[in-house]
């Protein structure tokens, strides 16, 4: 309990820092921001995926009330220029909230889950956490970082120089190709030297890892407690022969002026030793500022695609990941206008075609608190009493309200917001 205390001291006070960037910068404009995120579940397309994945009755019947309540809720953020708050809703009333405001003495932070307690940090603390924190960073200033940076990009560069050299454009071929339904009329292939780019992978580790400026770095990272090790090596050139072949084939469609079209399609395939019969691995679609990659791992049955489509205001994104028949999907479609953005996030289960979980998010760009962490009629803490000779005595004042009165506000709250819901999974235990 304990932990889980710490922890939600930790996260409310954590939340707190982009409003606490915003108090401490000039940002004489700032109006703050106000984040409302509103879900759904269909309930019918999440069952015949779990039934599909095997589940038995009794867990499918918990799951159905779990996707009952999270379509009743909702979440609000607000970040305001004196604090920031969180709010869980169901049906538009709050279930439970956290907020941290900033006043002229320091930071207060309360929660619905304490209802009897608000917890303090002065001024004066906030600034010895500021030090502690630029200490830190003075620490890594000590670090060569022209040098390191010196050394990486040489031998960074020396690697592309070796990839760019290994990969060939080979002579162009004329014809009617069609892929996924699209006409090109060129095919360029394009011959990778595979040894080749893994011999200089080889050849910039081991450089990198010998080189002064990066073993000076290592030091001093280990002096603040970071260890990082060399990997080990292996520096025998590869032979080519114990290595796939890989191919790769540009498609495009060029008119008789020689300009090139907008789509073009690139596939990678792999020959694997011992075998002549080539495999697709891999295909990139561009068509405009539209791109499409599909990636496919043989050996562990998974194939991953994804889908970027940037607009004027904002675009699309997808992703699709299918596992030996087991499908998981994601998708977004964000739209940015001057009073905010929109974003409206979706996933599927075992249907590439129905999300299970629907997401729709407001962004505004203004926020004014609503919440108050004034201590008045609580106990206030500070951070002196959770580390002090006391701190034991307030800990488990701290978890009795939390446990007696936090979680039983919360419960009583959602048995009469959900009572359908929640009664069910009374049943259930």
């Amino acid at each position: 309990m304990k932990k889980m205390l710490a922890l939600l001291l930790a996260l409310m006070l954590a939340l707190t820092s982009t409003a606490a960037l915003a108090e401490a910068t000039t940002f004489p404009a700032f109006q703050g921001m106000t984040v409302q995120s509103e879900n759904d579940v269909d309930r019918e397309v999440l069952k015949n995926a779990l039934t599909q994945m095997g589940l038995d009755e009794y867990t499918l019947s918990i799951v159905d009330t779990v996707a009952s309540i999270v379509s009743e809720t909702s979440e609000k953020v607000v970040i305001a220029p004196n604090g920031f708050q969180y709010e869980e809703l169901v049906k538009g009333t709050s279930l439970f909230s956290m907020v941290s405001q900033f006043t002229e003495n320091g930071l207060l932070a309360a929660t619905s889950l304490l209802p009897n307690y608000t917890f303090s940090i002065s001024t004066e603390e906030i600034g010895q956490i500021l030090l502690a924190m630029a200490q830190q960073a003075e620490d890594f200033q000590a670090l060569d970082t022209e040098a390191l940076t010196q050394a990486i990009t040489g031998y960074s560069n020396a690697f592309i120089d070796t990839c760019v050299k290994s990969v060939t454009p080979g002579q162009p071929e004329q014809g009617d190709f069609v892929l996924d339904g699209i006409s090109y009329n060129v095919k360029v292939p394009i011959n990778v030297d595979l040894a080749a780019i893994i011999d200089a992978s080889n050849k910039m580790t081991t450089d990198l890892f010998n080189d002064e400026a990066v073993k000076s770095t290592l030091e001093t990272l280990k002096g603040m407690g970071v260890n990082i090790e060399a990997p080990e090596v292996n520096d025998t050139p590869v032979d080519p022969a114990t290595l796939p072949t890989v191919a790769v084939d540009a498609y495009m469609t060029i008119d008789e002026q020689g300009n090139q079209g907008d789509t073009t399609d690139v596939v990678f395939s792999v020959t694997l030793p011992g075998s002549e019969e080539a495999a697709t691995i891999g295909d990139v679609l561009v068509e405009g500022k539209k791109v499409r990659i599909v990636a496919q791992f043989l050996t562990a049955g998974l194939n991953i695609g994804c889908t970027v489509d940037p607009t004027e205001n904002g675009g699309s994104f997808r992703s699709d990941f299918d596992f030996n028949g087991l499908y998981f999907g994601m998708a977004s479609v964000c739209d940015n206008q001057e009073s905010g953005t929109v974003v409206d996030s979706y996933l599927y289960l075992m249907d590439d075609a129905n999300p299970a979980f629907t997401n729709h998010t407001t962004i505004v760009k203004s926020g004014e608190l609503t919440l108050s962490a004034d201590g008045e009629g609580k106990t206030v803490v500070t951070l002196s009493d959770l580390t002090g000779e006391n701190a034991e005595n307030v800990t488990g004042g701290i978890v009795t309200d939390f446990m007696l009165n936090g979680m039983g506000n919360l419960l009583t709250s959602a048995g009469k917001l959900m009572p359908d819901e929640i009664s069910a999974l009374t049943s259930l235990s």
